[in-house]
Protein backbone atom coordinates (compact mmCIF):
# COMPACT_ATOMS: atom_id res chain seq x y z
CA UNK A 1 0.00 0.00 0.00
CA UNK A 2 2.77 2.42 0.91
CA UNK A 3 4.43 1.76 -2.45
CA UNK A 4 1.22 2.80 -4.25
CA UNK A 5 0.98 6.00 -2.21
CA UNK A 6 4.64 6.80 -2.85
CA UNK A 7 4.00 6.35 -6.54
CA UNK A 8 1.04 8.72 -6.32
CA UNK A 9 3.30 11.47 -4.99
CA UNK A 10 6.06 10.68 -7.47
CA UNK A 11 3.87 10.47 -10.58
CA UNK A 12 1.04 12.88 -9.78
CA UNK A 13 1.99 15.46 -7.17
CA UNK A 14 5.61 15.90 -8.26
CA UNK A 15 4.48 16.75 -11.78
CA UNK A 16 1.97 19.42 -10.75
CA UNK A 17 2.71 23.07 -11.32
CA UNK A 18 3.80 24.84 -8.15
CA UNK A 19 0.54 26.84 -7.83
CA UNK A 20 -1.68 24.05 -9.16
CA UNK A 21 -3.53 23.55 -5.88
CA UNK A 22 -4.32 27.16 -5.03
CA UNK A 23 -7.91 27.04 -6.43
CA UNK A 24 -10.30 25.21 -4.12
CA UNK A 25 -11.77 23.15 -6.96
CA UNK A 26 -8.30 21.84 -7.80
CA UNK A 27 -7.71 20.74 -4.22
CA UNK A 28 -11.14 19.12 -4.20
CA UNK A 29 -10.40 17.32 -7.47
CA UNK A 30 -7.15 15.86 -6.17
CA UNK A 31 -8.79 14.90 -2.89
CA UNK A 32 -11.43 12.93 -4.78
CA UNK A 33 -8.75 11.32 -6.92
CA UNK A 34 -6.74 10.34 -3.86
CA UNK A 35 -9.90 9.05 -2.13
CA UNK A 36 -10.45 6.78 -5.16
CA UNK A 37 -6.89 5.49 -4.85
CA UNK A 38 -7.41 4.85 -1.14
CA UNK A 39 -10.70 3.04 -1.77
CA UNK A 40 -8.92 0.80 -4.24
CA UNK A 41 -6.41 -0.15 -1.55
CA UNK A 42 -9.04 -1.09 1.00
CA UNK A 43 -10.40 -4.54 1.64
CA UNK A 44 -9.48 -7.81 3.31
CA UNK A 45 -7.06 -8.70 0.53
CA UNK A 46 -4.67 -5.97 1.65
CA UNK A 47 -5.57 -5.98 5.34
CA UNK A 48 -6.69 -2.36 5.44
CA UNK A 49 -10.01 -0.76 6.24
CA UNK A 50 -10.74 2.67 4.79
CA UNK A 51 -9.94 4.59 7.94
CA UNK A 52 -6.53 2.98 8.32
CA UNK A 53 -5.84 3.46 4.62
CA UNK A 54 -6.68 7.17 4.87
CA UNK A 55 -4.47 7.49 7.92
CA UNK A 56 -1.63 5.91 5.94
CA UNK A 57 -2.27 8.42 3.15
CA UNK A 58 -2.13 11.29 5.65
CA UNK A 59 1.14 9.96 7.06
CA UNK A 60 2.47 9.70 3.52
CA UNK A 61 1.56 13.33 2.81
CA UNK A 62 3.30 14.50 5.98
CA UNK A 63 6.39 12.49 5.05
CA UNK A 64 6.35 13.85 1.47
CA UNK A 65 6.08 17.39 2.80
CA UNK A 66 8.94 16.74 5.21
CA UNK A 67 11.17 15.54 2.38
CA UNK A 68 10.34 18.64 0.33
CA UNK A 69 11.27 20.85 3.28
CA UNK A 70 14.58 19.07 3.87
CA UNK A 71 15.48 19.21 0.17
CA UNK A 72 14.80 22.97 0.26
CA UNK A 73 17.25 23.68 3.03
CA UNK A 74 14.77 23.15 5.90
CA UNK A 75 12.47 25.85 4.50
CA UNK A 76 8.98 24.98 3.32
CA UNK A 77 8.76 25.51 -0.46
CA UNK A 78 5.02 26.20 -0.09
CA UNK A 79 2.97 25.84 -3.27
CA UNK A 80 1.73 22.34 -4.08
CA UNK A 81 3.96 20.74 -1.45
CA UNK A 82 2.23 22.63 1.32
CA UNK A 83 -1.26 22.74 -0.22
CA UNK A 84 -1.31 18.95 -0.25
CA UNK A 85 -1.50 19.12 3.54
CA UNK A 86 -4.89 20.83 3.24
CA UNK A 87 -6.03 18.23 0.72
CA UNK A 88 -5.15 15.59 3.30
CA UNK A 89 -6.74 17.57 6.14
CA UNK A 90 -10.13 17.26 4.49
CA UNK A 91 -9.50 13.59 3.64
CA UNK A 92 -8.64 12.90 7.28
CA UNK A 93 -11.85 14.55 8.45
CA UNK A 94 -13.98 12.64 5.95
CA UNK A 95 -12.39 9.38 7.14
CA UNK A 96 -12.77 10.26 10.84
CA UNK A 97 -9.04 9.68 11.30
CA UNK A 98 -7.61 8.98 14.74
CA UNK A 99 -5.79 11.65 16.79
CA UNK A 100 -2.16 10.76 16.06
CA UNK A 101 -2.07 11.23 12.25
CA UNK A 102 -4.21 14.36 12.53
CA UNK A 103 -1.85 15.77 15.15
CA UNK A 104 1.12 15.08 12.84
CA UNK A 105 -0.70 16.87 10.02
CA UNK A 106 -1.50 19.90 12.19
CA UNK A 107 2.11 20.02 13.37
CA UNK A 108 3.36 20.05 9.76
CA UNK A 109 1.01 22.91 8.85
CA UNK A 110 1.91 24.93 11.93
CA UNK A 111 5.66 24.39 11.56
CA UNK A 112 5.57 26.16 8.20
CA UNK A 113 2.88 28.79 8.79
CA UNK A 114 3.23 29.41 12.55
CA UNK A 115 -0.55 29.60 12.61
CA UNK A 116 -3.58 27.42 11.92
CA UNK A 117 -5.83 30.27 10.86
CA UNK A 118 -6.93 28.60 7.62
CA UNK A 119 -8.60 25.97 9.79
CA UNK A 120 -10.23 28.63 11.97
CA UNK A 121 -11.24 31.26 9.42
CA UNK A 122 -14.16 29.44 7.85
CA UNK A 123 -15.70 28.78 11.27
CA UNK A 124 -15.03 32.22 12.74
CA UNK A 125 -14.89 34.68 9.82
CA UNK A 126 -16.74 32.96 6.99
CA UNK A 127 -16.36 30.26 4.37
CA UNK A 128 -14.94 32.66 1.78
CA UNK A 129 -11.88 34.55 2.93
CA UNK A 130 -12.48 38.03 1.57
CA UNK A 131 -9.06 39.35 2.65
CA UNK A 132 -7.36 37.28 -0.03
CA UNK A 133 -7.34 38.66 -3.57
CA UNK A 134 -7.90 35.17 -4.95
CA UNK A 135 -11.03 34.78 -2.82
CA UNK A 136 -9.73 31.43 -1.61
CA UNK A 137 -12.54 29.25 -0.34
CA UNK A 138 -11.92 27.00 2.61
CA UNK A 139 -11.59 23.27 2.08
CA UNK A 140 -14.26 22.33 4.57
CA UNK A 141 -17.55 23.38 3.01
CA UNK A 142 -19.43 26.37 1.65
CA UNK A 143 -21.21 27.21 4.91
CA UNK A 144 -20.03 28.41 8.29
CA UNK A 145 -21.74 25.39 9.88
CA UNK A 146 -19.66 23.00 7.75
CA UNK A 147 -16.50 24.80 8.77
CA UNK A 148 -17.44 24.67 12.45
CA UNK A 149 -17.94 20.93 12.17
CA UNK A 150 -14.47 20.63 10.65
CA UNK A 151 -12.87 22.84 13.30
CA UNK A 152 -14.55 20.80 16.03
CA UNK A 153 -13.04 17.65 14.52
CA UNK A 154 -9.50 19.07 14.50
CA UNK A 155 -9.72 20.49 18.03
CA UNK A 156 -11.05 17.18 19.30
CA UNK A 157 -8.21 15.23 17.69
CA UNK A 158 -5.60 17.74 18.82
CA UNK A 159 -6.89 17.54 22.40
CA UNK A 160 -6.97 13.74 22.46
CA UNK A 161 -3.44 13.65 21.06
CA UNK A 162 -2.33 16.15 23.76
CA UNK A 163 -0.94 18.33 21.00
CA UNK A 164 1.07 21.44 21.85
CA UNK A 165 2.45 23.78 19.21
CA UNK A 166 5.24 25.95 20.60
CA UNK A 167 3.70 25.35 24.01
CA UNK A 168 0.16 26.29 22.96
CA UNK A 169 -2.85 24.11 22.45
CA UNK A 170 -4.62 24.33 19.11
CA UNK A 171 -7.40 26.61 20.36
CA UNK A 172 -4.76 29.08 21.61
CA UNK A 173 -2.69 29.35 18.42
CA UNK A 174 -3.01 32.93 17.21
CA UNK A 175 -4.59 33.83 13.91
CA UNK A 176 -1.64 35.81 12.56
CA UNK A 177 -3.59 37.88 10.03
CA UNK A 178 -5.83 39.11 12.86
CA UNK A 179 -3.10 39.36 15.52
CA UNK A 180 -5.36 37.72 18.07
CA UNK A 181 -6.37 34.38 19.53
CA UNK A 182 -9.35 32.65 17.85
CA UNK A 183 -11.68 33.29 20.81
CA UNK A 184 -10.90 37.01 20.57
CA UNK A 185 -11.65 37.06 16.83
CA UNK A 186 -14.90 35.17 17.37
CA UNK A 187 -15.96 37.55 20.15
CA UNK A 188 -15.09 40.60 18.06
CA UNK A 189 -17.30 39.36 15.22
CA UNK A 190 -20.12 38.56 17.64
CA UNK A 191 -20.27 34.93 16.54
CA UNK A 192 -22.00 33.26 19.49
CA UNK A 193 -21.74 29.71 18.09
CA UNK A 194 -18.01 30.07 17.39
CA UNK A 195 -17.35 31.50 20.86
CA UNK A 196 -19.31 28.64 22.46
CA UNK A 197 -17.40 25.99 20.52
CA UNK A 198 -14.00 27.46 21.36
CA UNK A 199 -14.88 27.84 25.04
CA UNK A 200 -15.81 24.16 25.27
CA UNK A 201 -12.16 23.26 24.66
CA UNK A 202 -10.84 25.70 27.26
CA UNK A 203 -8.87 28.47 25.55
CA UNK A 204 -6.20 30.25 27.54
CA UNK A 205 -7.78 32.32 30.31
CA UNK A 206 -5.79 35.40 29.32
CA UNK A 207 -7.40 35.34 25.87
CA UNK A 208 -10.85 34.90 27.40
CA UNK A 209 -10.31 37.83 29.76
CA UNK A 210 -8.99 39.98 26.91
CA UNK A 211 -12.16 39.21 24.93
CA UNK A 212 -14.30 40.10 27.98
CA UNK A 213 -12.46 43.41 28.39
CA UNK A 214 -12.91 44.21 24.70
CA UNK A 215 -16.64 43.53 24.75
CA UNK A 216 -17.08 45.50 27.95
CA UNK A 217 -15.41 48.48 26.31
CA UNK A 218 -17.85 48.15 23.44
CA UNK A 219 -20.70 47.95 25.92
CA UNK A 220 -19.51 51.09 27.70
CA UNK A 221 -19.33 52.96 24.39
CA UNK A 222 -22.77 51.90 23.14
CA UNK A 223 -24.36 55.24 24.09
CA UNK A 224 -21.81 57.07 21.92
CA UNK A 225 -21.92 54.72 18.95
CA UNK A 226 -24.03 52.09 17.18
CA UNK A 227 -26.42 49.99 19.29
CA UNK A 228 -24.83 47.09 21.18
CA UNK A 229 -26.11 43.99 19.31
CA UNK A 230 -27.81 41.25 21.30
CA UNK A 231 -25.44 38.66 19.81
CA UNK A 232 -22.43 40.54 21.20
CA UNK A 233 -24.08 40.67 24.61
CA UNK A 234 -24.64 36.91 24.33
CA UNK A 235 -20.93 36.43 23.56
CA UNK A 236 -20.07 38.38 26.70
CA UNK A 237 -22.38 36.21 28.81
CA UNK A 238 -20.76 33.06 27.40
CA UNK A 239 -17.24 34.31 28.08
CA UNK A 240 -18.10 35.14 31.68
CA UNK A 241 -19.12 31.53 32.25
CA UNK A 242 -15.56 30.41 31.49
CA UNK A 243 -13.65 32.45 34.09
CA UNK A 244 -13.72 32.17 37.86
CA UNK A 245 -14.06 35.85 38.74
CA UNK A 246 -14.28 38.88 36.48
CA UNK A 247 -15.23 41.62 38.94
CA UNK A 248 -18.78 42.01 37.69
CA UNK A 249 -21.42 44.38 38.96
CA UNK A 250 -25.15 44.21 39.35
CA UNK A 251 -27.86 46.73 40.00
CA UNK A 252 -29.12 46.69 43.58
CA UNK A 253 -32.85 46.83 43.01
CA UNK A 254 -35.83 45.23 44.61
CA UNK A 255 -36.32 41.61 43.62
CA UNK A 256 -33.00 41.39 41.82
CA UNK A 257 -31.88 38.46 43.94
CA UNK A 258 -34.53 36.28 42.34
CA UNK A 259 -32.43 36.14 39.19
CA UNK A 260 -29.96 33.77 40.86
CA UNK A 261 -32.44 31.07 41.80
CA UNK A 262 -34.16 28.27 40.01
CA UNK A 263 -31.49 25.74 39.10
CA UNK A 264 -28.02 25.34 37.64
CA UNK A 265 -26.84 28.28 35.61
CA UNK A 266 -29.98 30.34 35.95
CA UNK A 267 -29.53 34.04 36.46
CA UNK A 268 -26.15 35.63 36.87
CA UNK A 269 -23.99 33.29 38.97
CA UNK A 270 -20.61 34.49 37.68
CA UNK A 271 -20.68 38.13 38.74
CA UNK A 272 -22.62 39.77 35.94
CA UNK A 273 -21.55 42.25 33.29
CA UNK A 274 -22.58 45.61 34.69
CA UNK A 275 -25.63 47.83 34.70
CA UNK A 276 -26.33 51.31 33.47
CA UNK A 277 -28.76 54.13 33.96
CA UNK A 278 -29.71 55.45 37.39
CA UNK A 279 -29.56 52.07 39.12
CA UNK A 280 -27.02 51.75 41.91
CA UNK A 281 -24.37 49.13 41.15
CA UNK A 282 -22.67 46.95 43.75
CA UNK A 283 -19.97 44.28 43.42
CA UNK A 284 -21.37 40.76 43.13
CA UNK A 285 -19.04 37.83 43.86
CA UNK A 286 -19.45 34.67 41.79
CA UNK A 287 -21.44 31.86 43.34
CA UNK A 288 -19.85 28.76 44.81
CA UNK A 289 -21.54 26.74 42.07
CA UNK A 290 -19.79 28.78 39.39
CA UNK A 291 -16.42 28.56 41.14
CA UNK A 292 -16.85 24.77 41.40
CA UNK A 293 -17.57 24.61 37.66
CA UNK A 294 -14.38 26.54 36.90
CA UNK A 295 -12.35 24.26 39.18
CA UNK A 296 -13.69 21.07 37.58
CA UNK A 297 -13.17 22.41 34.05
CA UNK A 298 -9.62 23.49 34.94
CA UNK A 299 -8.80 20.00 36.25
CA UNK A 300 -10.17 18.40 33.07
CA UNK A 301 -8.32 20.91 30.91
CA UNK A 302 -4.99 20.21 32.58
CA UNK A 303 -5.43 16.52 31.74
CA UNK A 304 -6.56 17.13 28.14
CA UNK A 305 -10.04 15.82 28.98
CA UNK A 306 -12.04 18.93 28.10
CA UNK A 307 -14.76 18.67 26.86
CA UNK A 308 -14.95 14.94 26.12
CA UNK A 309 -14.27 14.03 29.76
CA UNK A 310 -17.32 15.88 31.09
CA UNK A 311 -19.92 13.15 30.26
CA UNK A 312 -17.72 10.60 32.05
CA UNK A 313 -18.05 12.40 35.39
CA UNK A 314 -20.43 10.82 37.95
CA UNK A 315 -22.74 13.85 38.07
CA UNK A 316 -26.40 14.45 37.08
CA UNK A 317 -27.19 15.29 33.48
CA UNK A 318 -28.14 18.84 34.46
CA UNK A 319 -24.64 19.38 35.84
CA UNK A 320 -23.06 17.91 32.69
CA UNK A 321 -24.74 20.68 30.68
CA UNK A 322 -23.66 23.26 33.25
CA UNK A 323 -20.03 22.11 33.17
CA UNK A 324 -20.11 22.23 29.37
CA UNK A 325 -21.11 25.92 29.56
CA UNK A 326 -24.52 25.25 28.04
CA UNK A 327 -26.22 27.20 30.82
Amino acid sequence: MQAVLDEFYAQIVAKLERDELIPAYKRSMHREYLATVVDGLCGPWCGQDRRRACEAAVAGAVAYHGRAVRENGSVCPLGKHHDMLYVMARLAMDADASPEPVAALLTAIYTCEKTLEKLFEGAVVGSKVARMISGRWTDFGATVADNRTALGFYMDRATRARLRLDGRRMQDVWMRSYQAAPVMVAAATGDVAAVAMLLRYGPDERSVRAAIAYLRRRSADRDRGPPFPDRVQSCLELLLRAVACEGGERGSVSGDEDRCGGGYGSGNDYGGCGSSGGVKVVPVPPTLLHLARCAVRNALHQNFNLPHGIPQLPVPRSLVSYLDLEC
